[in-house]
């Protein structure tokens, strides 16, 4: 599941313990590649998803990163 890291998402994080509060925009698979443009939060999310609109595993750990400092 992808993209579900932003700004409007409720994160509590407790004791070093990240949780995140809502899946509506999740997307199942290993890669996901927007079709359409639509605003992101630019202050967590990856280069990768700004140069070619592809989430991945990889991409959700960085946001995570940058939302759990």
């Amino acid at each position: 599941m992808h993209g579900v890291a932003v700004d409007k998402e409720p994160v509590l994080i407790v004791m070093e313990l990240l949780k995140i509060g809502d899946f509506g925009l999740t997307r199942e698979g290993d890669i996901y590649h927007m079709a359409t443009t639509r605003k992101l939060p630019i202050k967590w999310i990856p280069p990768e998803i700004i140069v070619n609109n592809t989430f991945s595993f990889k991409s959700d750990v960085w946001s995570f990163g940058i939302l759990g400092k």
